[in-house]
């Protein structure tokens, strides 16, 4: 299985990739390691953001995304089972 952790910060989105193997998960070394937004207020500009993370999950086979943004101080993870159309 491939995870992709996300943490979201203001304009980006840093990404990691981990591989499972059992019960351990391996690093794998990706590129891009960073996604941008121009304009979060701009919705063209947050359909693109969302198209290019749909296609690095396409293209990077990922089966599972955690989610990591701060709230008020504080860390929230979420896990989403993948699930990108075509």
């Amino acid at each position: 299985m491939i995870v992709c952790g996300m943490e979201m910060a203001a304009s980006e989105t840093r990404l990691v990739l981990l591989s499972e193997n059992k019960s351990d998960f391996c690093h794998i070394d990706v590129k891009p390691r960073k996604i941008k937004i121009a304009d979060d207020e701009n919705a063209e500009e947050v359909r693109a953001f969302r198209d290019s993370l749909f296609a690095f999950f396409r293209v990077k086979n990922v089966d599972m995304v955690a989610v990591t943004n701060e709230i008020s101080g504080t860390k929230r993870i979420t896990k989403q089972h993948c699930a990108v159309g075509n």
